[in-house]
């Protein structure tokens, strides 16, 4: 199929490295973007190599959860990875936006049964109530 593609010609019989150097030369004459459809047709995946930035903010990457915008306590709007994992009968979910660093302390510390501890690790120096600048 991939002989069949414009550009291609001749490779029909090409295996291995021999294939592999003559579409590299082949591909390279064109720019990325006009390989894309004939390649995809014939049934080969094809797409552009794209920077983080533009991935993150691709509107399918969005729409599909891949790209998160959250505020985050502290820090403001955030973009993130959202959950890459896609299983047949699990929706992904993300998980709560970060919290400040210390911010959980009170929660942890009654989690754990040690929630009158919190006055004095604050006093103390040990914890710093209501979390710490995000940086």
């Amino acid at each position: 199929r991939l002989a069949r593609v414009e550009g291609l010609d001749g490779i029909g019989g090409l295996e291995g490295d021999a294939l592999a150097a003559a579409l590299a030369g082949r591909i390279a004459r064109r720019p990325a973007a006009e390989w894309i459809a004939p390649l995809t047709a014939a049934g080969a995946g094809a797409q552009p190599v794209r920077g983080l930035r533009e991935l993150m903010e691709d509107p399918w990457v969005r729409a599909h959860g891949l790209s998160l915008t959250r505020e985050h306590d502290g820090a403001g709007l955030v973009t993130t990875t959202g959950p890459a994992p896609r299983l047949s009968r699990t929706a992904p979910r993300p998980g709560a936006p970060a919290s400040r660093p210390g911010a959980d302390a009170r929660g942890v510390l009654e989690a754990r049964g040690l929630g009158r501890e919190y006055g004095r690790l604050v006093a103390s120096g040990a914890l710093a109530d209501g979390g710490v600048a995000a940086s």
